[in-house]
């Protein structure tokens, strides 16, 4: 393996930790913090939800900003202040005595989360990879479920040993010791200008829309239409299942060990549907992905056997973060590589809107209902729409072609002779 190609492997793996230890603990593990809070504040679920939504909702405000700043600065600087930040905030909710101040500090957490995890990371590994690029993608998301995989009992534990606070600290310790030394000293936002077969000389980085060129194009919005319905889920789901597992009758153990079964799938499953996108393409590899994570949330209906929560599990697990590796090769496919940055950021506040609003959604569902059915179908009928906009994308050749034709000025209609 050459010198510059095991560099890019050791970028990805940084990355990959990044997504573990800060996404994995601010997302992936929120719901095993809800009923332990629940129960020494009081709160409402819809009020509980809102500091998710903070954290989303400052996440994308920010990514707008730190998209265009990754065109422009080097990437570990951006990934190594949002990670300290991170670590911060997971400490001043440690220390939390009233419900402003908790969600001060998942204000806090948003920046953090937008600079150093999914739209970061995405642009690094698109800089850094061509051919495989599927592959890459998909081993560094696999940080997320990873994340998630082995953050949920461990969080658990230690809440059951310590508190929730003591959960919170757990977390923040190893950004500091373990991540931030590794994005200071490994990553970079672009490799060296060295020929390889296997990075991002392959496909020139220079190719590809501008923002304002890209706002203006169908494959862009339908693209921003799958991000949302992906966020929109995924965030529900990652807040509410474990609650909603209690609820009908499981131990809160055994939620948390359902939630870990499914973060286990989906670092498969974020492998598999990026080896997959570098086969048929990204638009059918998403596709596929949004139909089989519908049936697997239908799967949930009937959770109260643990055969079908087994199959839920394995089903909605293997599916409901692939989307992360998916769209950002989407994007390449559909705007490429020139403005990536900036055009990520932009997406991105799709993605933390529809985070922001999804647990709070179901949230509130829950509190007029006293139930997640209805929330359940809504996130089935919107993954059948996202499946939908994500074949409406085309390629990047295709969108240049449209954007020519309509800057080209219209021959002047032919005034008959008097």
């Amino acid at each position: 393996m050459a010198g510059r190609e095991l560099r890019a492997w050791f970028v990805v793996l940084s990355l990959f930790m990044s997504l573990f230890l800060v996404f994995g603990a601010s997302v992936e593990s929120f719901g095993v913090f809800v009923p332990y809070l629940l129960r020494h504040f009081g709160w409402s679920r819809t009020e509980m939800s809102l500091a998710f939504t903070a954290t989303a909702s400052v996440a994308g405000v920010a990514g707008l900003f730190i998209g265009w700043l990754l065109d422009r600065v080097e990437a570990a600087i951006v990934l190594s202040v949002s990670a300290a930040l991170s670590g911060l905030a997971f400490i001043a909710a440690s220390q939390a005595n009233s419900y402003g101040f908790f969600i001060a500090s998942y204000l806090v957490l948003g920046v953090g989360v937008g600079g150093c995890t999914m739209m970061t990371c995405s642009v690094v590994v698109a800089n850094w990879f061509g051919e495989r690029r599927g592959l890459a993608m998909g081993i560094t998301m696999m940080g997320t479920s990873f994340g998630g995989m082995m953050l949920v009992p461990a969080v658990d534990y230690a809440i059951r040993r310590g508190g929730w606070r003591f959960g919170y600290e757990v977390v923040a310790a190893p950004i500091f010791l373990i991540l931030l030394p590794l994005l200071i000293f490994v990553v970079r936002g672009k490799p060296p200008a060295a020929p390889d077969a296997q990075v991002a000389e392959t496909a020139p980085p220079a190719e590809g829309l501008e923002l304002g060129e890209a706002l203006r194009t169908r494959s862009f919005w339908l693209l921003s239409l799958a991000y949302f319905i992906y966020a929109f889920v995924a965030g529900s789901m990652v807040v509410h299942v474990i609650v909603h597992l209690i609820g009908i009758g499981y131990k809160p153990s055994s939620a948390a060990l359902a939630m870990s079964v499914i973060f286990l799938c989906a670092c498969v499953g974020k492998i598999a549907f990026g080896v997959l996108a570098d086969k048929v393409g990204g638009r059918t590899a998403l596709l596929i992905d949004f139909t089989l994570e519908s049936l697997g949330i239908l799967l949930i209906l009937g959770a109260r056997s643990p055969a079908l929560l087994l199959g839920f599990a394995v089903l909605f697990g293997l599916t409901f973060e692939a989307q992360l590796a998916l769209c950002p090769l989407v994007t390449v496919e559909s705007l490429g590589l020139k403005s990536f940055g900036a055009i990520s950021g932009a997406e991105f506040l799709f993605v933390t809107t529809g985070a922001a609003i999804g647990p709070a959604v179901s949230g509130r569902i829950f509190d007029v209902s006293h139930s997640y059915q209805e929330a359940f179908v809504l996130f089935i009928a919107m993954l059948i729409v996202g499946g939908l906009a994500s074949m409406g994308c085309i390629p990047l050749a295709s969108e240049q072609a449209r954007i020519q034709r309509r800057s080209q000025p219209r021959s002047p209609a032919t005034v008959p002779a008097s």
